[in-house]
């Protein structure tokens, strides 16, 4: 064996074994890995070169792509062939010159990893072209160093530079620059020097080519934005940061004179206000990042996302550019086939793993209603059970398993929640053995029927309710018991808004199907039916078609959310600001018994408002009384009857959160002097 070989051996016995070794490797690499997803189709043709151990490649081998590795040394060869049994992976291993290999046909992908940083330049501006030459992308990594020199300083900056001054003397279009590591001061360092706004920047940068002679976007990433020599992105990273001193802003006691005016013309001719825009009608003009203004000047803090929608930001400025980019382009054609439909189906498996198939909708609605209708197409059965209280939208079928509304179609049946604080079985959840799940398992067995169960993970419009930690993995198993799939409806609770990129990802349970919207298109109406994968062959036909689904601006919105959650790490930042939001709410139920419970997950959280907390009855007069005065001093919530909520973007700084809590905790003082 060589010293490479030898040296791979050492690790994985220091790691504890392949498993953690595997792991360990994958997440170091996790930048490049999510590129090579990104810009190559399901099952395409993927080639390593320099393949060292090939983990990489095996992974991606077993997810269905086609991956050939490719070394000079018969040793790693052998090496690599050694990996792929240990993963289990199929990923085929060839001994060839680096220097001159050409595959037998065209390839999607071709990727290495630290192995262009040891070549003469010349050779790499050669290996660069020839590798241009038969695939549609070239994706590569220089982990830590150029041409065998330590970076520090100064000479991050030479390399970054030197790299960017080869790549001009090659025939590859830079579509992407991206990070292993942040470095914020030497970003900040190499802005000044050059005079410019470099995003991302690190001991590990990776470059994405193509050949700037072909114009080839049918499978990969579309021309969304243009390279514009800021580390691939298109938006500083400081977009939408505030003086948090400065928000909110009330030059005009809300709701102003304009706010009233656009009001009193909405209600001539409609009706049906929710219960957020009854409490405090309010008529905004425009928002940003973490802000919304009002038709009178007026600036206000956002605790709501517009119910859980703008989870990255208000407008945030890579979604807007793809937004205009798209809608120039095309902007409708029924269900065809569009770029943007491809790569968004393309991505979806990135954030769903088990997904099997994917159906795409202008609501959330209308994907509960295609959820509905492939659960009866998989089982046969045209039943559905509902919880107690929960929310899925008001066309009909959704609206039969929505809150206790009665049977209002055929085959629709409800169940109790599962509410510990108030249970609707007068049960103690020290001692019911989750009574409630044992309700759903009768009720199944009453009602042969019944094909699906349909919950959501964290009830909305029953005030961000949570179900004890076992009560998923229960249901999940009861469902597997009888023969019946279960659908999470994660509209509200997806895209990050848990600490985790959906809900059910805390319970370690994977639905049958899952619904995604809301934030999925961060203002842009898409959604999304996912049916898990092993049960994509039992499927039948069922139409999907839809004149808005899958429409090619709203999919290249939803891509463009995909993108800054994987730029900006959304997914960590939201479960920081939900643990100090958290803890800030248990500082104020400490403070005041009008509190009677604190709950929620992530950046979801509601407060239950109670006369005392002994006999919890519920106190909707000062609940109201808290909303509208929180919202008079500048702070967009989310009322429930009794029950407040929040749900910030999940960008939002601690700073601007702590003047949102400290106006909560103000006008619940005021409510409590004025009720004495």
């Amino acid at each position: 064996m060589t010293e490479f070989a030898d040296e791979y051996h050492r690790q994985v016995e220091e790691a504890g074994g392949m498993d953690p070794y595997v792991k360990e490797k994958l997440h170091v690499r996790k930048p490049l890995l999510d590129r090579i997803r990104r810009y190559t189709p399901p099952k395409g043709r993927i080639l390593e070169l320099g393949a060292g151990t090939s983990i990489l490649s095996q992974a991606l081998s077993r997810e269905g792509y086609d991956v050939t590795c490719v070394d000079h040394d018969p040793n790693i060869v052998s090496l690599q062939e050694e990996i792929r049994d240990q993963m289990g992976g199929n990923a085929k291993s060839i001994l060839a010159d680096l220097r001159t290999f050409k595959p037998n046909g065209p390839v999607d992908t071709t990727f290495n990893n630290g192995v262009l940083e040891h070549l003469p330049e010349d050779v790499i501006i050669e290996n660069i072209n020839r590798v241009l030459a038969y695939s549609r992308m070239y994706i590569f990594g220089i982990p830590t160093r150029f041409n065998h020199g330590n970076l520090m300083g100064d000479e991050q900056l030479w390399s970054y530079g030197k790299w960017k001054d080869l790549l001009s003397q090659t025939t590859a279009e830079t579509v992407e620059t991206f990070s292993y590591f942040s470095r914020r001061r030497i970003r900040e360092a190499i802005n000044r020097l050059l005079a410019c706004k470099l995003y991302h920047f690190s001991t590990g940068v990776g470059f994405v080519l193509r050949n700037s002679k072909q114009k080839n976007t049918a499978y990969g990433r579309l021309d969304l934005n243009e390279n514009t020599g800021n580390g691939g992105t298109d938006y500083p990273p400081d977009w939408a940061e505030i003086d948090s001193t400065s928000v909110p802003d009330i030059v005009c006691p809300p709701p102003g004179p304009e706010s009233k005016k656009y009001q009193l013309m909405a209600e001539h001719h409609t009706q049906g206000f929710s219960s957020q825009v009854k409490g405090f009608p309010v008529v905004f003009k425009r928002a940003h990042g973490m802000t919304m203004e009002d038709v009178d000047g007026n600036t206000y803090i956002d605790m709501s996302s517009g119910i859980c929608v703008a989870n990255i930001g208000h407008s945030h400025p890579h979604v807007v550019r793809a937004v205009n980019t798209a809608s120039k382009q095309l902007m409708n054609c029924h269900d065809f086939t569009t770029p943007q439909k491809a790569q968004l189906l393309e991505r979806i498996p990135t954030i769903v793993p088990y997904a099997g198939i994917t159906q795409l909708f202008p609501s959330g609605t209308d994907a509960v209603e295609a959820g509905l209708r492939m659960a009866r197409s998989v089982t046969g059965k045209p039943g559905t059970l509902g919880l107690n209280m929960g929310f899925h939208g008001k066309t009909l079928g959704a609206a039969s398993i929505t809150r206790d509304q009665g049977d209002l179609t055929r085959h629709f049946h409800q169940a109790p929640r599962p509410h510990c604080y108030r249970c609707d079985l007068g049960l103690d959840y020290q001692t019911c053995k989750l009574g409630c799940a044992e309700q759903i398992s009768m009720m199944l067995t009453s009602h042969p029927d019944i094909g699906v169960v349909v919950v959501e993970p964290i009830q909305g419009w029953a005030g961000a309710q949570i179900p004890p930690t076992d009560y998923l993995p229960s249901l999940r198993k009861i469902c597997d018991q009888h023969g019946v799939l279960l659908m999470a409806d994660e509209i509200l609770t997806g895209m990050g808004r848990t600490g985790r990129m959906f809900c059910m990802e805390h319970s370690g349970v994977e639905p049958d199907i899952l619904i995604v919207g809301k934030g999925l298109g961060n203002g842009i109406p898409i959604a999304a039916t996912i049916l898990h994968e092993k049960h994509k062959t039992s499927m039948g036909d069922v139409s999907a078609s839809s004149t808005f689904g899958g429409n090619p601006v709203a999919c290249s919105a939803a891509c463009a959310v995909l993108d800054v959650f994987e730029r900006e790490n959304i997914v960590e930042r939201g479960r920081n600001l939900g643990v100090f939001l958290r803890n800030r709410f248990d500082e104020l139920r400490e403070r005041y018994d009008i509190i009677g419970d604190v709950r929620g997950m992530g950046c979801y959280l509601g407060m239950e408002i109670v006369h005392d907390r002994s006999s919890k009855e519920p106190d909707p007069a000062s609940a109201l009384s808290i909303y509208q005065r929180a919202f008079s001093k500048g702070l967009v919530w989310i009322p429930a009857n009794h029950i407040l909520r929040i749900a910030p973007p999940l960008i939002m700084s601690k700073e601007t959160a702590e003047r949102a809590v400290n106006i909560i905790g103000e006008s619940i003082r005021e409510t409590l002097q004025l009720s004495q």
